[in-house]
């Protein structure tokens, strides 16, 4: 069974007005985060709400 891990909730950095804010480098958690080939199929049986 693969089980999915849940997403990681963003962490937020206060600075105060006087600072500057650092930027840390991005990391991936997964294989698919690096994906970019994404493609989404989907039969709305013509029924298209907006």
């Amino acid at each position: 069974m693969n089980a999915v891990a849940p997403p990681r909730q963003p962490i937020i950095n206060f600075v105060k007005r006087t600072e500057t804010a650092q930027r840390q480098p991005t990391q991936k958690t997964s294989i698919l985060d690096s994906a970019t080939g994404w493609s989404i199929k989907v039969d709305l049986n013509k029924e298209l709400c907006f």
